[in-house]
């Protein structure tokens, strides 16, 4: 089973083009909801677009170190293997693997009960596209090809936390 994970907004605080770590914040509630679906037997890929690569914001080196630090945290701080995809491109580029092209996510094989959490449209439509039946939004966004919507990642925390109790 596989949980795929958007970053931005998800893993992370999202105060735009995130591509360092002096600018990265993790979004601490996070923590539980992959501790839970760890425990339910998940394992976590990230796919996420990472334009600021393309404008120049930061650089290929910077998302690397960066995200070489975020694998050593979970793994180090929760035991969780994490595999990240990323799309460099800017929308003007119109390449095939930037979300909502479900390229990134075609990668794997897509199973019955896999999940994608993201914190926006192209992530559902992506995930949509991949055929993943669950599709968790997360935020201020309620429409799109979501299968679940939480308000915020207590919401579902506590989501997962009570499908646990009952069964």
């Amino acid at each position: 089973m596989i949980c795929f994970l958007d970053r931005d907004g998800i893993l992370n605080i999202d105060d735009g083009y995130i591509g360092t770590l002096e600018r990265f914040k993790w979004n601490h509630k996070i923590f539980n909801i992959l501790n839970i679906l760890k425990a339910m037997g998940y394992r976590f890929i990230v796919i996420t677009n990472q334009s600021g690569i393309g404008r120049g914001y930061y650089s290929y080196k910077n998302f690397f170190d960066l995200s070489f630090y975020m694998l050593n945290y979970l793994y180090e701080k929760h035991g969780i293997d994490l595999e990240i995809n990323f799309c460099p491109h800017t929308p003007e580029q119109k390449c095939n693997c930037r979300k909502p092209s479900p390229s990134m996510l075609l990668r794997y094989s897509i199973g019955c009960a896999d999940i994608m959490i993201g914190d926006n449209h192209s992530d559902m439509e992506s995930a949509r596209l991949a055929g993943i039946p669950r599709r968790w939004l997360v935020g201020r966004a309620t429409d799109g090809a979501c299968t679940q919507h939480f308000k915020d990642l207590e919401a579902l925390s506590d989501y997962l936390k009570l499908t646990i109790q009952e069964s």
